[in-house]
């Protein structure tokens, strides 16, 4: 439904500004992605979904190849599929959220790039990327994110020797 018409659970708050959003995820009960369904969905890794599951939200997503087994999502493609899950879901798991933000740091994530790359020189490549990426962060008063953000980056640090710009 549109503006002006829509259900009386439904609230159009307007334009909020980017320091206000974290306290808006932060009483959120489910964090909402959906996709249109086909070729384009069949390929997608939301990035917004790490920010969402680091947090400790319930996600509900259009059914996506690539976030199957992903800790505290719930998927579906039709309405139907989407009143089952909010009527059906717990309390979102924050053991097994922090496990999963722990196991798909920045590095784990450039080091499978790089090795789809470079397979059979991954040792080269450290030495060929080593100096010359910069990694820039864009966050806005979200300390619990950029805090792990960082940590996760530093860690990877004396491979790739890369510079951490944040904004």
């Amino acid at each position: 439904r549109i503006m002006g018409i829509a259900p009386e659970n439904v609230h159009f708050l307007g334009l909020k500004k980017q320091p206000d959003l974290p306290a808006y995820l932060k009483y959120a009960d489910f964090a909402l992605i959906p996709f249109k369904t086909g070729d384009i969905g069949d390929y997608v890794s939301p990035l917004k979904i790490f920010e969402y599951i680091s947090a400790g939200k319930n996600v509900l997503t259009t059914a996506l190849p690539d976030i199957k087994g992903y800790p505290n999502m719930y998927s579906g493609n039709d309405l139907e599929s989407w009143i089952h899950a909010v009527e059906t879901a717990t309390e979102p798991d924050l053991a097994a959220a922090e496990a999963f933000t722990a196991a798909n740091t920045w590095d784990n994530r450039v080091q499978g790039i790089l090795d789809a790359v470079y397979p059979a020189e991954a040792r080269r490549c450290d030495e060929t990327f080593y100096g010359k990426i910069s990694i820039v962060v864009l966050n806005y008063n979200n300390k619990n994110i950029i805090d792990k953000c960082v940590a996760s980056l530093l860690r990877a640090k004396d491979r790739y020797d890369y510079e951490i710009v944040v904004v």
